[in-house]
C-alpha cells in the first residue's frame, strides 16, 4: 500500500503544480506549402520549457508566470522568435509559419528519422494513441547505456527478465507474451521459450520497441500479458561506420580456474559453432535400429571428447562494427545498414540441485552439490535495405541470430535416493545452440496523394534450429582421494541427441489504412502465419559384455573419447555402445493461424476517441506422436478453433494534459512449443520434461482503466487497474511417474486476476531548479490471483482424463495462486546528466528492480509447490559521449548479487523430514564492464 499512497501523493503535487502555470499553445506550419510540420521545437529561451509539434503540427506548452521569447525551430527551416507574456491561468495562441531553407533541405529528411525515436516523440504519440501503448526508442536506449533488445523491455513499465526463461509482463509467466518483429509474426528459436531471446538483438540496429499491453485486433489474438513489435531501422539517420568493443569480470565467474568442453576455445568453437564435432555419427544411421559398436572403433567414429579442458576463464568480451549509408536517386532515395555483433561470457554457478522420489516426498531423491561451468556465445547479423519514392516505400531486412552454451557441471551428493551413498558424482558435458534467419519484405504504397489512403504489405521467411547434441554424463562414487569409481552398464553412461527444426516459418500481413476528418482512421487487413516443426531424439548407451569390475579415473587426467583405459586392450573389446532410443524418438507439429481484421479509429468529439476493431482467427494444430504400439505408425492430434475477438479502445481527454483510457478485449493464449510438444526429454540430473499434447488454448477476457497525466513533454504518471479472466490456463505442474519425477503441464478450470499499476517518470527540476540535472523513474505492480482447479486433468502421456485435487494435487484445495504470477513488482531508475566540457556529454543511471514470491511449478501427490523467491536486482551505468566521434560505457551489475532460489512450501500433505526445502539456488556474481565505441 506504501506504493499507492507514494503515486497519489505524486499525482497531487503535480496537480497542485498545474493550477498555477500558464499556457502557450498554436499550430507550426510550412510557410509556402501551409502543411503542418511535425515534431518542430518549441522552447522558451533559456529556460528547460520545451516540446515538440504533433502530426497536426499542434504544440502545447506549460510555464510558469513571466517575460519570455519563444523560440520555434526545426532543421532546414529558418528558426522564428516572438517575445510572449505569460499570465496563471490564462492561454495563448501562437501559429507560426516557417520559411523553408532551401539549402538543407536534404538535412531535414536526416534529422526527421532521428527525432522519431527520441524520448520526447515517443511520449508524446504514447499520449496521442487510443490503445494503452509504451515505447522506448533508440534516444533512450543509448542514454541508459543499453545495449539489447531485452534489456530495454526491462525499462519499461511492469516489465522483469527471468534469467533462461524471457520477459515476464505484470509478473506473468513468458507464455503469455507474444512478440513481431517489424509487424511480422516471429517463431521462438528455443522451443522452451515463447519468443526469441532479445537479448540477441543489438539496440543499435532498432529504432523503436512498441509495447501493447491492451488488445488492438490488428496483432495475433495470442495475446494476454503484451505484444511487443521490434522495429528495426533500415534508415541511417547520416552516413555512419561504427566500431565497438567492450570487456567484463563478474566475481566468481572470470579470471578463476574453469572447465572447459573439448572444442569450446578452439577455431571456430570460440564463435559458438561447436555443433559439428558432436553430431551422431552416421555409423547409427537416420533411423533408431539396434547398432553396436565397440569400445576400439567408438574411439574412431565420435568426435567430441567426454573430457574437460581445465583452464582458466578470461574475461568477457564483446565486438561489433555497424555501417550505413543512403544515396539520392532522383526523387528516390536508398539507404542500407549492416550490423555484426558477437559477445561471450564465462559463467559459473554454484549451489543445490534437488529432485523429490515419486510417492515418497519425505525427502528428497537426488540432493546434490552442483557446480556449473558455461561458455556462452551471442551472435547478430543483420542486413537493412530501404528504397523510398513520394508514393512508395520498401525496406527488406535479414537477420542472424546465434547462441550457444558449453556446460560441464559436477556434481555430488545423494544420486537415486541412495542416502547411504552420499559421496556420489554426477558429471554433464552439454552443448546448447540455436540458429535463427529471418528474411523479411515490407512495403507501404500511398493510394493518394495526401497520404490518407495507403496499402501495406509484408512478408517474411524463418528457418530455426535447436540443438542439443552429444549430451555426455555419467555417475560414480568420488573416493577419499578424489578419484572417482564407476562402473559399465546399467545408466551410468549415456550419450543424448536432441534436434528440433522448424521447417521454413511463413508469416504475412496486406493492410488497407484509410483516414479521413481529424485523425479518424479505418484498418482492415490480413495477417496469417505456418509452421511445421519436427524432431529427432537419440540415445546411446555404453555397457559391458562381462565382467562388470569397478574402475577409477581422476576427472582432471580423462583424454579419450568413452571414459575407459586405453591401454586395456581386453576392456576396449568387451565395451561397446548400444542405441537405446525410445519409441517416440521422432515427433512434428503443423500449425497454421490466418486471420481477418478490421479496425476504426474515430474521434467522437474533441475529447472522446475511440478504437473498435474485431478480429476473426482461425487457429489449426496437429501434432504427430508415436505411443509405442506395435506398429509404431504417427497417432495425431488435431486442433482447430475459430475465434472471435472483439476490442475496444477508448480515450478520454479530460483536459490537454491528461488522459482517462478504458480498453477490452477477448484474447486466447497457445502454450509455448515445448509445453505442447509431443516429446520426454530425459535429464541427466534426474528429472524429465514431458510435453503435453492434449493442452487446451487458454480464453482470456481482459479489462484495462488508465489514468495518465503528462506535466511537460518529458515526464508522466500513470495510475492503471486491470483484470483478467482466463479459462483453461496453462500452467506448469511437478508430477510422479514410474521413470522419476517429471515436469509438464495441464489446464486449470480457470483463473481471476486483478490489479493495479503504478508509473511516474519525474523531471526533479520542478522540485528545486539545482535538481534540473536529476530524473526519477518508478513503475509498479500489485496483483492478486486466484485459480480455480479442474476436477480432471488430461494425463499428458495419454490423454486419458485422470482425477486432479486428491490424486496430483498437493493440498486437496481448489482454489490458489496462479502459477508464474508475482503479486506485485518494482521497476525504478534514476538518471543524472551533465556535462564533463564543452562535447563531453555524460549521463549516470541507477536502475533497481524487483519481483515479488511466486509458484515456479505446480506441486502434486502430496507436495506443496516449488516457489521461485524474490530477487533484487541493482544496476549503475555511466555513459559518457566524449565529442561526435568517441562514446564509452562503464556499468556495474547485479551489484546486491542476491541468491536466485527455488524452495518448496511448508504446506506439503505428506511429512517432509529434510532440514532445507531448497530445491535450486545459485549467485550470479557482481558484474564490472566497460565498452568503447568510435564512429567515423
Amino acid at each position: 500500500m506504501k506504493i499507492t499512497h507514494l503515486l497519489f501523493g505524486l499525482l497531487f503535487m503535480v496537480l497542485s503544480y498545474g493550477q498555477n502555470n500558464a499556457k502557450i499553445t498554436g499550430f507550426v506550419l510550412d510557410k509556402d506549402t501551409k502543411k503542418p510540420i511535425e515534431l518542430a521545437s518549441v522552447f522558451l529561451k533559456g529556460t528547460s520549457y520545451k516540446t515538440d509539434t504533433d502530426a497536426t503540427g499542434k504544440y502545447e506548452l506549460l510555464a510558469k508566470p513571466g517575460n519570455f521569447t519563444l523560440v520555434v525551430s526545426f532543421v532546414g527551416y529558418k528558426t522564428q522568435e516572438k517575445t510572449v507574456v505569460l499570465v496563471a491561468g490564462q492561454t495563448q495562441n501562437f501559429t507560426c509559419n516557417l520559411q523553408e531553407n532551401a539549402s538543407k533541405i536534404d538535412e531535414v529528411v536526416v534529422k526527421v528519422s532521428v527525432k522519431k525515436t527520441n524520448e520526447t516523440a515517443l511520449l508524446k504519440e504514447q499520449q496521442k494513441a487510443v490503445e494503452i501503448k509504451q515505447s522506448i526508442g533508440a534516444q533512450e536506449m543509448s542514454r541508459k547505456g543499453i545495449s539489447d533488445v531485452e534489456e530495454g523491455l526491462t525499462k519499461m513499465s511492469s516489465i522483469t527478465k527471468v534469467e533462461s526463461r524471457g520477459i515476464f509482463v505484470r509478473g506473468l509467466e513468458g507464455r503469455y507474451t507474444n512478440l513481431l518483429l517489424n509487424g511480422l509474426a516471429t517463431p521462438t528459436n528455443n522451443p522452451f521459450n515463447k519468443m526469441i531471446p532479445l537479448d540477441l538483438i543489438p539496440t543499435d540496429v532498432v529504432d523503436v520497441i512498441d509495447t501493447y499491453k491492451t488488445f488492438s485486433s490488428n496483432v495475433y489474438g495470442d495475446f494476454a500479458g503484451a505484444t511487443f513489435n521490434v522495429q528495426t531501422t533500415t534508415k541511417p539517420a547520416k552516413p555512419i561506420t561504427k566500431i565497438s568493443a567492450g570487456i567484463g569480470y563478474v566475481t566468481n565467474n572470470n579470471l578463476k580456474d574453469f572447465y572447459f568442453t573439448e572444442n569450446s576455445q578452439k577455431g571456430f568453437g570460440y564463435f559458438g559453432f561447436e555443433s559439428n564435432y558432436r553430431n551422431l555419427p552416421t555409423y547409427f544411421g537416420a533411423t533408431p535400429t539396434s547398432k553396436s559398436v565397440d569400445g576400439a572403433k567408438a574411439q574412431k567414429i565420435f568426435e567430441s571428447s567426454l573430457a574437460p579442458v581445465k583452464s582458466r576463464s578470461p574475461l568477457n568480451s564483446s565486438y561489433g562494427i555497424l555501417h550505413g549509408d543512403k544515396f539520392n536517386m532522383g526523387a528516390a532515395k536508398l539507404s542500407y545498414l549492416f550490423s555484426l555483433n558477437f559477445d561471450n561470457s564465462y559463467q559459473y554457478r554454484e549451489g543445490l540441485r534437488r529432485t523429490f522420489q515419486p510417492g515418497q516426498y519425505s525427502q528428497f531423491s537426488n540432493n546434490l552439490l552442483k557446480k556449473t561451468f558455461n561458455y556462452k556465445t551471442n551472435s547478430s547479423a543483420i542486413l537493412g535495405l530501404n528504397y523510398s519514392s513520394e508514393k512508395l516505400n520498401v525496406a527488406t531486412n535479414i537477420l542472424y541470430l546465434k547462441s550457444s552454451s558449453s556446460e560441464i557441471s559436477t556434481s555430488t551428493g545423494v544420486l537415486n535416493a541412495q542416502v547411504n551413498t552420499p559421496n556420489a558424482f554426477l558429471y554433464v558435458n552439454k552443448y546448447e545452440q540455436t540458429d535463427y534467419i529471418n528474411g523479411q519484405l515490407m512495403s507501404e504504397y500511398k493510394l493518394s496523394n495526401d497520404g490518407n489512403s495507403k496499402l501495406k504489405a509484408g512478408v517474411s521467411a524463418v528457418k530455426t534450429i535447436y540443438s542439443l547434441p552429444d549430451i555426455n554424463s555419467f555417475s560414480g562414487i568420488i573416493n577419499p582421494d578424489q578419484t572417482i569409481s564407476y562402473r559399465y552398464g546399467g545408466n551410468n553412461f549415456l550419450r543424448q541427441y536432441l534436434n528440433i527444426d522448424n521447417n521454413i516459418f511463413m508469416s504475412g500481413y496486406l493492410e488497407y489504412n484509410h483516414s479521413f476528418g481529424k485523425d479518424n482512421k479505418m484498418i482492415f487487413g490480413v495477417n496469417a502465419n505456418e509452421n511445421e516443426i519436427s524432431s529427432s531424439y537419440r540415445f546411446l548407451n555404453l555397457n559391458q559384455n562381462t565382467n562388470y569390475n569397478t574402475y577409477t579415473l581422476n576427472l582432471e587426467n580423462v583424454n579419450n573419447q568413452i571414459m575407459i583405459d586405453l591401454n586395456d586392450a581386453d576392456l576396449n573389446k568387451r565395451l561397446f555402445y548400444i542405441e537405446q532410443s525410445a519409441y517416440n524418438w521422432k515427433a512434428k507439429v503443423k500449425d497454421r493461424t490466418i486471420a481477418a481484421y478490421g479496425n476504426f479509429i474515430y474521434n467522437i468529439n474533441e475529447k472522446w476517441n475511440t478504437n473498435v476493431g474485431v478480429r476473426i482467427e482461425s487457429f489449426n494444430q496437429t501434432s504427430f506422436y508415436k505411443d509405442g504400439t506395435a506398429s509404431n505408425k504417427f497417432k495425431e492430434v488435431t486442433t482447430s478453433k475459430s475465434y472471435i475477438l472483439p476490442s475496444l479502445n477508448v480515450k478520454y481527454l479530460l483536459n490537454d494534459l491528461t488522459n482517462l483510457r478504458f480498453a477490452s478485449s477477448l484474447t486466447y493464449t497457445k502454450p509455448i512449443s515445448m509445453e505442447g510438444y509431443p516429446i520426454q526429454i530425459v535429464d541427466p540430473e534426474g528429472e524429465t520434461i514431458q510435453g503435453n499434447t492434449f493442452l487446451k488454448n487458454s480464453q482470456n477476457f481482459n479489462v484495462d482503466f488508465k489514468y495518465e497525466l503528462f506535466p511537460t513533454a518529458a515526464e508522466m504518471i500513470s495510475l492503471s487497474a486491470f483484470g483478467k479472466k482466463i479459462n483453461n490456463p496453462i500452467e506448469k505442474i511437478y508430477i510422479a511417474s514410474a521413470g522419476g519425477p517429471m515436469i509438464s503441464y495441464t489446464n486449470s478450470k480457470e483463473a481471476l486476476l486483478y490489479g493495479v499499476e503504478g508509473e511516474i517518470k519525474l523531471d526533479c527540476k520542478r522540485i528545486s531548479e539545482k535538481l534540473s540535472s536529476l530524473s526519477i523513474g518508478f513503475n509498479g505492480t500489485l496483483m492478486q490471483t486466484q485459480v480455480t482447479i479442474a476436477d480432471k486433468i488430461t494425463n499428458p502421456i495419454n490423454g486419458e482424463l485422470m482425477d486432479n485435487i486428491e490424486n496430483v494435487f498437493a493440498k486437496g484445495e481448489n482454489k490458489r495462486q496462479l502459477q508464474g504470477a508475482s503479486n506485485w513488482l518494482v521497476n525504478s531508475d534514476i538518471k543524472y546528466a551533465f556535462n564533463l566540457s564543452k562535447k563531453w556529454n555524460a549521463t549516470i543511471s541507477t536502475v533497481y528492480n524487483v519481483f515479488g514470491k511466486r509458484i515456479f511449478s505446480v506441486g502434486s501427490n502430496g507436495l506443496d509447490h516449488i516457489y521461485e523467491m524474490p530477487v533484487q536486482k541493482l544496476d549503475i551505468v555511466w555513459s559518457n559521449k566524449i565529442n561526435d566521434h568517441i562514446d564509452f560505457k562503464l556499468a556495474a551489475d547485479n551489484i546486491l548479487n542476491p541468491n536466485v532460489k527455488l524452495e518448496l512450501g511448508n504446506e506439503s500433505k505428506n511429512s517432509f523430514i529434510e532440514n532445507s526445502k531448497i530445491y535450486k539456488d545459485f549467485k550470479r556474481g557482481i558484474g564490472l564492464s566497460m565498452s568503447f565505441s568510435y564512429t567515423f
